[in-house]
C-alpha cells in the first residue's frame, strides 16, 4: 500500500520554464487525498521559495525543504535542523579567506543573506531561488 509520494521540483515536477500542469496536478492531488496518500515536495530549496510555486494549495501537502533540514506539513514545522551560527561563521571565514572572488550566500530559515557589495545582477538572479535576500555589511551580522 502506497502511503507517500515525494517529488523533487527542478527537472522533475516542474517544466524547464518552472511551470507545471495545474489541471492535471489538481486531478492527481484529488486522487491522492481520496486514497489517503501523502504528497511531499522534496527539494534543496528553501520552504519560502517552494511555497511560491503552490499559492493555491497552502497546507494541502508536505514539504521536505533545505535537503531535508526543514520538514513542514499542513503549514506546521515538524522538524528542523540547521547548522549552528558558529559553524556557519567559521565556514564563511574560510571561504572569504581562501576564495575572496567567489559569491558567498547563506540560506537561512527566514531569509538568505549576502554582502552589500555583492554583484546586484547576481543578487537579482538568485532571487528566483532565494526570494527574500537580506544584504549585510559583513556576515558577523547574521542572526
Amino acid at each position: 500500500m502506497i502511503k507517500v509520494i515525494a517529488t523533487d521540483m527542478d527537472g522533475t515536477f516542474l517544466r524547464d520554464d518552472k511551470t507545471f500542469d495545474e489541471e492535471r496536478f489538481k486531478r492527481i492531488l484529488s486522487v491522492l487525498e481520496k486514497e489517503v496518500i501523502k504528497f511531499v515536495i522534496a527539494s534543496g530549496n528553501q520552504y519560502r521559495q517552494l511555497r511560491l510555486n503552490f499559492p493555491a494549495y497552502d497546507g494541502q501537502f508536505a514539504y521536505a525543504a533545505e535537503n531535508g533540514a526543514h520538514i513542514i506539513s499542513q503549514g506546521q514545522t515538524l522538524f528542523e535542523h540547521f547548522i549552528d551560527r558558529r559553524t556557519v561563521l567559521a565556514c564563511l571565514d574560510f571561504l572569504q579567506t581562501n576564495y575572496p572572488q567567489s559569491l558567498h550566500t547563506v540560506a537561512g530559515k527566514e531569509s538568505a543573506y549576502m554582502l552589500k557589495d555583492s554583484d546586484p545582477e547576481l543578487v537579482s538572479l538568485l532571487k528566483h531561488y532565494l526570494p527574500k535576500i537580506e544584504l549585510l555589511e559583513n556576515f558577523a551580522e547574521l542572526p
